[in-house]
């Protein structure tokens, strides 16, 4: 993981293969995996302008959620208020906004008690 963050460091941007590497970190690792060092980068990839990383990072985020089940309410107010940018944003693809949904309600299913109080309130 140190490595992929490395080469988004030094590119200055988040990149497609470096989000689908992480992928196979978060498939191998399962609950064990760190999103709090890669988390800034995923949040990256949403709101930069490359419709494939965005939707990538959605996908992740789902798989993230589907990994720490309930302990992904700790990422919540990090992730929810990116997700929501996608949705709303009028420049992205019908697409990466779909993807975004996705992964809002794979969020609320994991943790409903707390998006709940978060964003229904």
């Amino acid at each position: 993981m140190r490595l992929i963050i490395l080469i988004f460091q030094h590119l200055k941007r988040v990149t497609e293969n470096g989000l689908i590497a992480y992928i196979g970190l978060c498939s191998s690792m399962g609950d064990r995996i760190n999103v709090k060092e890669f988390g800034e980068y995923l949040l990256w990839a949403l709101e930069g302008d490359d419709e494939d990383c965005a939707r990538v990072a959605c996908g992740i985020i789902s798989d993230i959620s589907s990994a720490l089940q309930e302990r992904v309410e700790t990422y919540l107010t990090s992730f929810v208020p990116s997700l929501m940018k996608v949705i709303s944003s009028s420049a992205r693809s019908r697409a990466s906004k779909l993807y975004a949904l996705q992964s809002i309600g794979d969020l609320a299913i994991r943790a409903p008690v707390q998006f709940c109080q978060y964003y229904l309130v």
